[in-house]
């Protein structure tokens, strides 16, 4: 039978709307998207895990990742915001959970709750049979549950330093293949040891372990995969391959794509050990989507920002990258008053860039001071100037706010 399944919860004569797919939706995991009466949704997993709660505004509260995340679609850019939740959305977010725990208290109990089908819409994936959404309600996890699996994220990713802005609203399942960064970005000073080692072999079994509790088989074998930690790809390529192929063997997530940051030194090396086309041809087999951290096109603001990189290299890894079909974005920041940043940085990439190459999108990161302190009107200002000089050629600028993965310790 077609249709979007309506529920009533007799018991306390609740009203809940219930669709398998969204208008807004990029990720490929089957779900449930519940609308209550205060037009808050809620996504969830087949699982039983909450994915996220959102509004009629889409402001939204994820839960993936050890922490609670606020990710905003920015309607004129089409990038995402990202920042820490405010009181009333974790308001809303805890009424939301209340609902959900309330409903599979009922289910248990054997309380009747009616079905009512409507038209099928264009984006749902599937029309889920009444034991299916009985199936759902009794899996569904409640707040306790949800913090016990986020800490143990948390245990096991360790400090996990920011969201890769490509992954955006998709499903993925981030991965530690690495700790600590020996870049000196001032902007990540909080967060990193000044070393970056490698995660060992049991340490990423240990992880893989962890999501097959949690999610199905089906489930896994849809995840995108996130690698972080930040500078992901700076630890030995083939060390690195291995554990993607050990990920999609092991987790049988075979068809994710893989997002990784990186930097302009990794790109370098690569291309010095293998040589464009087989660095090329590599990344492209596991599916690589690179993230850089190029920050400013100004020498004064590299080192300002405190870059080990020098501005030749850098245009010389993008020289390398848009010559190839690798995916990649880039990192640039906001807000700050270096000598000649927004000319520079807009002649960086206007200079570089021609019909056919492959560009990058580029996401402009409002910059915090030591005192974590944020210079908005500068910010808006500039990120306007990135957009105009930028986007008219081909190189599209979005938004994308520079915070914690998860919380440290």
């Amino acid at each position: 039978m077609k249709g979007f399944t309506m529920l009533k919860i007799v018991a306390n004569n609740t009203l809940i709307e219930i669709t398998t797919g969204s208008p807004y939706e990029k990720g490929n995991v089957p779900k449930y998207f519940l609308k209550f009466p205060d037009d808050s949704v809620a996504a969830v997993y087949k699982s039983g895990i909450l994915k996220s709660v959102s509004d009629r505004n889409s402001e939204t509260i994820r839960t993936l990742g050890g922490s609670l995340v606020d990710i905003e679609p920015d309607v004129k850019s089409g990038g995402y915001i990202t920042s820490i939740p405010t009181a009333q959305q974790m308001e809303r977010f805890e009424q939301t959970t209340t609902s959900l725990e309330t409903i599979k208290e009922r289910v248990l109990a054997g309380d009747k709750i009616s079905i009512t089908r409507h038209e099928h819409r264009e984006y749902e994936h599937e029309v889920p049979t009444d034991e299916d959404i009985l199936s759902l309600f009794k899996k569904l996890k409640n707040r306790a549950t949800l913090l016990g699996l986020a800490q143990q994220v948390n245990k096991h990713l360790g400090a996990m330093d920011i969201i890769h802005p490509d992954v955006g609203d998709r499903d993925y399942l981030a991965f530690s293949f690495s700790q600590g960064c020996d870049g000196g970005c001032l902007k990540c000073n909080f967060q990193h040891k000044r070393k970056l080692l490698p995660r060992s072999k049991q340490e990423l079994e240990e992880q893989i372990g962890f999501y097959k509790t949690i999610f199905s088989e089906q489930e896994r074998a849809q995840f995108e995969i996130f690698a972080g930690n930040h500078r992901g790809l700076g630890i030995d390529f083939d060390l690195f391959k291995e554990h993607i192929n050990r990920v999609r063997r092991d987790a049988g997530m075979r068809e994710g794509k893989v997002f990784v940051f990186c930097n302009a030194e990794d790109i370098l090396r690569l291309h010095a050990q293998y040589g464009q086309k087989e660095m090329e041809a590599s990344m492209m087999r596991i599916g690589l989507h690179l993230n850089i951290g190029v920050e400013s096109g100004s020498p004064a603001g590299l080192k300002a920002y405190g870059k080990n990189m020098n501005l030749a290299s850098i245009r010389d890894a993008l020289k390398i990258l848009k010559n190839t079909k690798i995916p990649y974005s880039v990192n640039i920041v906001a807000g700050v008053d270096w000598d000649d940043h927004v000319r520079g940085t807009v002649q960086l990439f206007r200079a570089l860039y021609r019909p056919g190459d492959n560009k990058p999108s580029i996401f402009s990161s409002e910059f915090k001071d030591k005192h974590g302190n944020v210079n908005s009107q500068l910010e808006a200002e500039q990120y306007s100037l990135f957009r105009h000089f930028l986007n008219d050629c081909g190189i599209y600028v979005f938004r994308y706010t520079f915070i914690p993965f998860n919380k440290k310790g």
